[in-house]
């Protein structure tokens, strides 16, 4: 009887187990021609600095920024040609001295504008980046390509784990890969959307010598560099409409440098910062009709 119980129970446990809200979807982007997305991103940024020849400092730095996805055309294999901008709209950097924060005025900060075009699929690959220079170019993949999902083919469900890696070109230097895991975790209902939620963890180890490149302003005789980057964060995707709808992101950057100076003088140097971005999506536009961040309520 015991057997006959336990085989009566076992159909018992598994419904009992399963979640109702545990459907598959499918993920993709759903641009427009002529839709322009406009979002916030704010950081939160703690900084450490440390090195062989000066005593240790430390900062916190707040940023706002207000970033525009301008769609300009989409080609028949669903190829998007994108403009993205950046213009900051607040900023407010402190040194930490004996537990005191003193500001740091930085005036040529605010109203500092950037524009990328990018080349993207609709399962979110990132083709081709332009930046107004390699430098910058460089910073947004190192940013942002290795948080962009390439979303799996077909339906997936809340469980659904996949990996990917993306080459980040660091200019006068050779091509790192990034490493980053996507898990599809569940749904959630966020700013009136209802939204998947997609966790991920990156790993971007760079390692190079920095010495015959434009990077050494300085002039120094020898200078090897080596970054470690990890990143971690959740995605709140609207599967229903395509498109992003919030990003918080928390970058942990390990920064060393070893130095021979101009002058023959031998230095290390430890930068350590620890960024919590949130972006959130504040409103669509289509061409010259505003449309809501949010779907109509039914």
């Amino acid at each position: 009887m015991r057997v006959i119980r336990l085989h009566m129970l076992l159909p018992l446990l598994l419904f009992a187990c399963h979640k109702p809200n545990q459907k598959a979807v499918e993920f993709s982007f759903r641009y427009q021609p002529g839709e322009t997305y406009t979002y916030r991103i704010y950081d939160r940024v703690d900084i450490e600095s440390a090195s062989s020849y000066e005593d240790p400092k430390k900062f916190k730095q707040y940023h706002v920024q207000k970033s525009k996805i301008m769609v300009l055309a989409q080609d028949s294999t669903g190829m998007y040609d994108l403009k993205i901008t950046f213009a900051v709209e607040a900023d407010s950097l402190w040194q930490i001295e004996n537990d005191r924060k003193i500001l740091k005025p930085r005036p040529e900060i605010l109203g500092r504008k950037s524009e990328y075009r990018l080349r993207m699929r609709s399962d979110g690959e990132i083709v081709d980046i332009k930046g107004r220079s390699d430098r910058a170019t460089f910073f947004y993949e190192r940013a942002y390509k290795t948080s962009q999902p390439v979303f799996p083919r077909g339906k997936i469900a809340p469980g659904y784990s996949w990996r990917q890696t993306v080459s980040v070109n660091m200019p006068n230097a050779k091509s790192f890969t990034a490493t980053t895991n996507y898990t599809f975790t569940g749904f959630t209902r966020l700013d009136e959307t209802d939204c998947a939620v997609i966790e991920f963890v990156s790993n971007l180890v760079i390692e190079t010598d920095l010495s015959d490149t434009p990077w050494n302003r300085k002039g120094h005789k020898r200078w090897d560099y080596y970054n470690v980057t990890r990143t971690t964060g959740k995605i709140y995707f609207d599967y229903q409409k395509g498109r992003m709808v919030r990003k918080q992101t928390t970058f942990h950057v390990d920064r060393r440098s070893r130095i021979i100076d101009r002058d023959g003088n031998e230095k290390e140097e430890h930068r350590e910062m620890v960024d919590h971005e949130t972006i959130k999506l504040v409103c669509v536009h289509l061409d010259s009709l505003k449309l809501s961040a949010a779907p109509p309520q039914k």
